[in-house]
């Protein structure tokens, strides 16, 4: 009894705070600003709900995925609300709903900014009314003009008329939640290892930042893969990555043909090779009779093997890792309705939250929890 009138009396709480500043009823050519700066992005208003672009965000370290099914992911290392744009809502990473929800205009999906200043904490906003026009402005705490001084500085590059945008008005979302949420505290995760390899070769993106960043996963490839882009094998297997062969049913044959392939393309002959769930058995038998290293990470002591999986389910499990795990990670069908990024917004969840990325190596020994 005690707890659930603890937990009404925080939900009451919220819904106050989600109140905020007093916004219009609706609102068109608003600006946007964040701390100091002046976008060129606008916000949507409407019945007195404010929206941005997710993309915005990001200035408050959080970050952000956009699926094809409609799902945007908003995240940082403790906290994560997944907005399903085509049925309204949203949930955090354990599963409770909510019921602000997102928009979509124009090829852009807007959040609702009170809900997401109020979950994340880590931004609070106002809304500046003046001669030169209304600024929603996000600030971090950072910030070195108050909201006047700030209008005064920025109202040459108002009057110039930079918020151009005036999304279709939408239904308007709640943007109290139900039931409160409960931040996660903030955790060091360098303590954890993880070692990351794909299936299949990276996105463009993700090669990008495992260059930029100087990091060495593991690619396991079919033939396929290695015929589809040979020179890509080769700048893979030039940045120190791990390159081995991934089996199906037909271990013995999938093997000989993608290591043959993978020697021709990039001068390596692979001695680790993984498993698809169906190749297990034969993959295994085959490890042992030519005595290569078969490669079945663990995640909190159980195998996972390479299937298709989201963004959220990842997150989800590494939460409660400790020590040592190993990652694997599908590419999805070129067709299919997996994030094509995937591994990029992985990658970028990993180097936010603190994690340590190890390379996978055949000597690498997970330890368990």
């Amino acid at each position: 009894m005690r707890k659930k009138v603890f937990a009404l009396l925080l939900a009451a709480a919220l819904v106050l705070c989600c109140a905020g500043p007093a916004l219009p009823a609706e609102a068109a050519g608003v600006f946007l600003a964040v701390d100091d700066t002046l976008l060129s992005s606008a916000p949507y208003v409407s019945g007195g709900t404010a929206y941005v672009p997710y993309s915005v965000l990001s200035y408050f370290g959080i970050y952000s995925a956009y699926f094809e099914t409609g799902v945007i992911s908003l995240y940082t290392s403790s906290l994560q609300l997944n907005f399903d744009i085509n049925n309204g809502g949203c949930q955090d990473a354990a599963g409770n709903s909510y019921t602000a929800s997102a928009i979509y205009y124009g090829g852009i999906a807007y959040v609702p900014v009170v809900f997401c200043a109020t979950y994340f904490g880590a931004f609070s906003f106002s809304y500046i009314t003046s001669s030169y026009g209304d600024v929603l402005r996000l600030t971090s705490g950072a910030q070195v003009l108050s909201d006047r001084e700030f209008i005064n500085a920025a109202a040459s590059a108002m009057g110039g008329g930079s918020a151009t945008h005036t999304p279709t008005p939408a239904p308007t979302p709640s943007a109290s939640p139900s039931p409160t949420p409960t931040p996660t505290p903030e955790r060091d995760r360098s303590d954890v290892t993880v070692y990351l390899s794909f299936t299949g070769l990276p996105s463009e993106r993700a090669a990008e930042l495992l260059r930029q960043r100087d990091l060495r996963c593991g690619f396991f490839l079919s033939a396929e893969d290695i015929r589809s882009d040979p020179e890509q094998v080769r700048a893979l297997a030039g940045q120190g990555h791990t390159l081995g062969v991934v089996c199906g049913q037909d271990a013995g044959g999938d093997w000989a043909e993608a290591a043959q392939l993978l020697f021709e393309a990039a001068g390596i002959w692979p001695t680790m090779l993984a498993p698809l769930p169906e190749g297990e058995a034969a993959a295994a038998a085959l490890a042992e009779e030519w005595g290569l290293a078969l490669w079945l990470p663990e995640i909190n002591g159980e195998t996972v093997p390479p299937e298709d999986r989201s963004l959220v389910w990842y997150t989800g499990q590494l939460a409660g890792a400790a020590g040592s795990v190993g990652v694997q990670v599908a590419r999805p069908e070129p067709d299919g309705e997996g994030d094509a990024e995937l591994d990029y917004q992985l990658l970028r969840y990993l180097l936010a939250s603190g994690y340590t990325l190890g390379a996978v190596r055949e000597t690498v020994l997970l330890e368990g929890n």
